[in-house]
């Protein structure tokens, strides 16, 4: 089925005065998109039908990229740690704190941003799973490069991150979360 959207799309460098079908594009409910993400990081809370069928060693090593920060020998100011970690630090250029990290897979295209994350802290011992997609395109018109990523979008994502980790740190929790799995040199 046709899924329409906006008022137009610059195609071939020329305007199609006509909403984009994004009926043959990428698509997955951010349901699905988090069902994958809990696959990877709680896979014995998974079941086993719908687990990933690779060894410890290949999950792990997912992991770690998952949470990673733009290495070293990358242009540090183009590529600063929070570049694809949107939530809590989306809105700044600021070295990311080392005791908390992100195991996260992001999405950028046609003003829509999205985050789906696992957010530890190691020093406070919480965790939290949290996804979610903005749409920035007040124009309407798709592949313009004209969203509004920065005015809105990637500040709004660091502040829900941070309100989310906020309420995490002020909840009462029975049984501590046991996070040494996720600990991974940086």
């Amino acid at each position: 089925q046709p899924i329409v959207k906006g008022v137009g799309c610059i195609a071939d460098g020329s305007l199609v005065d006509e909403p984009k079908d994004f009926a043959g594009s990428n698509y997955m409910s951010m349901r699905v998109l988090q069902g994958l993400l809990k696959a990877v990081v709680f896979p014995h809370s998974t079941p086993r039908e719908c687990r990933f069928r690779y060894g410890e060693e290949d999950r792990r090593f997912l992991l770690a990229a998952m949470s990673n920060l733009p290495q070293l020998d990358y242009d540090r100011e183009k590529y600063y740690d929070s570049y694809v970690k949107f939530f809590m630090f989306g809105d700044s250029k600021a070295e990311l704190p080392a005791h908390i990290r992100s195991f996260n897979k992001v999405g950028l295209a046609y003003g829509y941003l999205i985050d789906n994350a696992y957010i530890v802290d190691f020093k406070n011992c919480i965790e939290f799973l949290l996804t979610a997609v903005v749409y920035v395109n007040k124009n309407g018109i798709f592949n313009d490069g004209k969203y509004e990523y920065d005015e809105v979008a990637f500040p709004f994502l660091a502040n829900l991150g941070r309100v989310v980790y906020e309420h995490e740190l002020a909840r009462e929790r029975p049984h501590q979360p046991d996070l040494s799995e996720f600990v991974f040199v940086r």
